[in-house]
């Protein structure tokens, strides 16, 4: 009895030396990310291409390329002004880009010296580009719409509003735009006329962000306290909902089937484009300033103010993963397939995520660390149950 005891004290103490250091590794060195880049300034705008492939950054150090598996960009751009937006064309070719400069910017993707640029009379906060990159959109302060076609660098019309544009976006073909200005106007055009085909006026100021289904037909506006809900054939909404709190950002699917809002109530809200009631609802510990969904819908990413990047899957509200980067969020973004995420945080960094990836938070232990946590100490006990129950029999 007293050699069988020993040797199972023996077998403990050996195998809490061989799980230490792997517990360790586990527990601290697990990354919950692909991985992370500091842009030494804060981010206004990311994108991530359809494929997952190519990750676009615009901010106050200006725009940043990288590949998706590398986490040292391919180029850079500094104009010395805050990069407001960013857009990358679905074939990855060309990426559009809006500055306080009061300049437009038009790059290829395999050079940081742009096609060309254009002069606004003001600064640029928003900007578009077609699945194609044939066509380009953008919004500027001095109230002007700017419409291009990408071979020139002189816009093909241009339409004024009666303040400064909140928002802009285009169809796949470009042949589809809608635009909106932060006082209460929205204008949706077919790209050969500066004429709107049909506008709408909010009942309020505050315009702050529009989406668009590929094909131009249906059209989410986020606005002061309401989710709007249009089809390109028809001013009159579809339907609206009312959360009584800014919707900052929306997103909606390839097809325009779902769509995403994020509030200032702190809540994130899911529809299907059938009911004006949301599917579901969630609500996060700040205001939510950015939402992504998948072309297909299947899966929703939001950025809060608490500081977490949330993925879900859209049969449930409950979050598949939360990651706390620990700062506010300004920026996400998700692949065709939901299989890639972006995060911009206001510490300066991007995030670039696999969906599968499990994380408890980011800044502590993994799902992973605290299994091995778990081994560990019960090898640990064995060791010390057995070490005084033998000393016990020896007495």
């Amino acid at each position: 009895m007293v050699q069988e005891l020993k040797k199972f004290c023996s077998i403990g103490i050996i195998l809490g030396l061989i799980f230490m250091p792997l517990t360790i590794c586990l527990s601290y060195n697990l990354q919950d990310y692909l991985w992370t880049y500091d842009t030494k300034g804060y981010i206004r705008s990311v994108v991530l291409s359809r494929d997952g492939q190519f990750v676009v950054v615009g901010g106050s150090k200006g725009i940043f390329l990288f590949n998706r598996s590398l986490s040292t960009p391919l180029w850079s751009y500094n104009s010395g002004a805050e990069v407001w937006q960013v857009s990358l064309s679905h074939d990855n070719q060309y990426i559009a880009a809006a500055s306080d400069d009061h300049h437009i910017y038009l790059f290829n993707k395999n050079s940081s010296i742009p096609l060309w640029t254009y002069e606004a009379g003001d600064q640029v906060h928003s900007v578009a580009i077609s699945g194609d990159g044939q066509y380009i959109i953008a919004g500027s302060i001095d109230h002007k719409v700017y419409f291009f076609s990408r071979p020139n660098s002189t816009p093909l019309w241009t339409y004024t509003m009666g303040t400064i544009i909140g928002s802009v976006t285009i169809s796949i073909d470009g042949q589809y735009i809608a635009a909106s200005c932060v006082s209460n106007e929205l204008h949706f055009f077919n790209r050969t006329s500066s004429t709107p085909l049909w506008s709408y006026y909010f009942p309020y100021i505050g315009i702050y962000d529009l989406a668009l289904s590929d094909d131009g037909y249906y059209l989410a506006a986020g606005s002061r306290n309401s989710t709007y809900y249009f089809t390109r054939n028809n001013s009159t909404p579809l339907w609206t909902y009312e959360t009584g709190y800014r919707l900052i950002s929306v997103a909606i699917s390839s097809d325009g089937q779902y769509l995403i809002a994020g509030s200032w109530d702190n809540s994130m809200y899911y529809f299907n484009r059938t009911n004006s009631t949301p599917s579901w609802s969630f609500q996060t510990g700040g205001k939510i300033d950015s939402v992504a969904i998948s072309a297909n819908g299947q899966f929703i990413v939001a950025g809060s103010d608490d500081g977490n990047v949330y993925f879900f899957n859209r049969s449930s509200a409950t979050s598949l993963w939360v990651y706390t980067a620990g700062n506010f969020i300004r920026g996400v973004a998700t692949s065709e397939n939901g299989h890639y995420i972006v995060a911009g945080c206001m510490d300066n960094k991007i995030y670039v995520f696999e969906k599968d990836l499990s994380t408890n938070g980011g800044n502590g232990l993994s799902i992973a660390g605290w299994d091995a946590i778990f081994t560990l100490t019960g090898v640990i006990l064995i060791g010390i149950l057995s070490y005084y129950k033998l000393k016990r029999i020896k007495n």
